[in-house]
Parts: C-alpha cells; sequence; structure tokens
C-alpha cells in the first residue's frame, strides 16, 4: 500500500475542469485550495469539479482547505501588479487604495502605529524591500512613506513580513 500522497494547489492557473482531470490522472490525491484567496462560490465550484470526476474517474481525491491565521497583506494593484524601483519612494496605506508603483494598501490598519522609522518592511517573500523613512496621518490619509531598497514586482495580496 502506497503511504504517500500527492497534494496540489488548486488555484487561477489549475481550477478547470480539465485541468484538474489531468492533476488526477497525473497522481493527485488531494486537491488544496489556500482560503486566503478563495470564496464560498470557488470552493463549491472546485468541490462540483472535484465530485464529477471521482465519479468519472473512479477516483477518491479529497479536498483539502488551508486556513492560514491571519496575515499582513498588501492591498490590489492596478493590472494585478507594480515594479517598485530602487531608491523611489513608495506609500503603504491603512486605507484601501488601489495600487500602483508609488503606493498600496495593506489590510492591517494598524501597521502604522507597529513600525518605527527605519524598519524593513519585505514583500515576495523577502524578494522586495522597503524601508519606513516617515509616518503620515493628513488628508491624504494614514499611510507609511518608504523607500525601496530592494527593487521586484509586487503582485496583488502578496503577504507583508515586518
Amino acid at each position: 500500500m502506497n503511504k504517500t500522497k500527492v497534494i496540489a494547489t488548486i488555484g487561477p492557473s489549475t481550477n478547470t475542469y480539465d485541468k484538474i482531470k489531468n492533476l488526477i490522472l497525473g497522481g493527485m490525491n488531494v486537491a488544496r485550495i489556500n482560503m486566503c484567496f478563495a470564496d464560498y462560490e470557488y470552493c463549491t465550484n472546485i468541490k462540483n469539479i472535484i465530485d464529477n470526476l471521482n465519479n468519472e474517474l473512479g477516483t477518491n481525491v479529497a479536498l483539502m482547505l488551508n486556513l492560514e491565521g491571519p496575515e499582513v497583506r498588501c492591498g490590489k494593484f492596478i493590472n494585478g501588479e507594480a515594479y517598485l524601483r530602487f531608491g523611489d519612494k513608495v506609500k503603504i496605506y491603512m486605507e484601501e487604495v488601489l495600487g500602483t508603483s508609488n503606493k498600496f494598501s495593506v489590510n492591517y490598519p494598524d501597521l502604522i502605529k507597529d513600525v518605527y522609522h527605519n524598519t524593513i518592511i519585505k514583500l515576495r517573500n523577502g524578494n522586495v524591500s522597503l524601508m519606513v523613512i516617515d509616518k503620515n496621518t493628513d488628508n491624504e490619509g494614514n499611510y507609511l512613506l518608504c523607500e525601496v531598497t530592494s527593487e521586484g514586482i509586487v503582485r496583488d495580496n502578496q503577504t507583508i513580513i515586518i
């Protein structure tokens, strides 16, 4: 009896009937959904696809929901991403704004209270770094003014490490 199980994450590039079928035929035993990015409708759709494929193929693929604890994440960007260039200034808003290469929002409104000047904020698993150079609360809203110390692309909903 094989005790090893293959777990595959179902996301935007693998959430269609044909792609899930190919994953099952390739040996997937468990379909994982990351609940940070899923809603009820998405989960129901994936569950129905897997149920139908299990009936069609005679398989018993399980569904696993990955429930993570609270995380600080950036908001949405125009076109889903922005390139942050070395040395540029970037505003991190505590209120929701549509992100660009010089501003974005976070889902944690107390971030402005929890960081200090010269705090390093990392995005994209640490590949993009920002240094806090100022805190502002004015008619523009609450935001951290940061300088990009390591450049790169940042995408919608990416985790922020402080």
